[in-house]
C-alpha cells in the first residue's frame, strides 16, 4: 500500500462485526467494497475510495476485542461517506476517525518482500504539545532507525492528524506497514521512537483481514 504524496484524507473505521454469522458480513462487505472498488467506478464519484484495505486484530495487540476489525480507505481531499456506511452496515458501535497527513512529517513506502506478502499494520496514536518539535524529534529517530526497521520488515511510515481538530495537541495517528508480524514486535520492544514526544499513547497491531478472502483494492 503506497500512500499518495498529493492531498488525501485517511479513514479509519474499527469495531467487531454485527452478529454471529461472520461469513455472511464478509460477503456483504465484499459485496459493497466491490461495487465501490475503481474498477467500478467508485472512486469517481465524489469522495469515492481510492483504496480499502481490511484488517483483523493480531493476538498480541492492545485492541479491546481480539475480533476487532479495521478498515483503512485512502480518498482524495474531499472523502464521500463510504467508509462510514460500511461501517454502520457491518460493525457494532464503529469508531470511526478521519486524518489528515502532517507536513514535513518523515514518510516512506518501500517495496513489499517477493518471500512475504503477507501485510500487518501497527498503528500509534497519541498527542503532542508541540507539534513542530514533535515532528523534528521523529523525523530524526525514524530516519536512524530506517535500516534497522526495514530489515525487521517494515513496509512504509506515515504521520497524520486528526482532521478538523485546531488543538495545537489535537491527536496524532503514525501508520506503518510490515510483513513480519515478529520483527514489528521486536522493533517496538527494542527502540523508542514515539515516547516521549507523544503522551497518552496507544498501539493497535492489525494483520490482512482473516477468516476468508476480503475484497480490497
Amino acid at each position: 500500500m503506497a500512500l499518495l504524496t498529493v492531498p488525501h484524507v485517511l479513514l479509519t473505521a474499527q469495531g467487531v462485526l454485527r452478529g454471529a454469522d461472520r461469513d455472511e458480513l464478509r460477503l456483504g462487505h465484499n459485496r459493497v467494497a466491490s461495487a465501490a472498488s475503481p474498477t467500478q467506478g467508485g472512486a469517481d464519484a465524489d469522495g469515492g475510495p481510492l483504496s480499502h484495505l481490511a484488517y483483523s486484530a493480531l493476538p498480541e495487540s492492545a485492541a479491546e476485542r481480539q475480533d476487532a476489525i479495521l478498515f483503512v480507505d485512502v480518498c482524495g481531499d474531499r472523502p464521500g461517506p463510504y467508509n462510514a456506511a460500511v461501517a454502520a452496515d457491518l460493525l457494532d458501535e464503529p469508531e470511526l476517525a478521519s486524518w489528515d497527513p502532517v507536513a514535513g512529517s518523515f514518510a516512506f513506502d518501500l517495496p513489499t518482500p517477493a518471500h512475504a506478502p503477507r501485510r500487518y499494520c501497527c498503528l500509534v496514536r497519541g498527542r503532542s504539545s508541540d507539534r513542530d518539535e514533535t515532528i523534528s524529534a521523529l523525523n530524526g529517530r525514524l530516519a536512524s532507525s530506517l535500516r534497522y526497521a526495514r530489515r525487521l520488515g517494515q513496509r512504509s511510515h506515515h504521520l497524520y492528524v486528526r482532521s478538523g481538530d485546531p488543538d495545537p495537541a489535537a491527536e496524532l495517528l503514525a501508520m506503518e506497514l510490515w510483513s513480519d508480524p515478529a520483527g514489528l514486535q521486536q522493533f517496538h520492544r527494542t527502540t523508542t521512537i514515539y515516547a516521549p514526544s507523544l503522551t497518552s499513547l496507544t498501539t493497535t497491531l492489525w494483520e490482512q483481514a482473516r477468516g476468508g478472502r476480503w475484497t480490497e483494492w
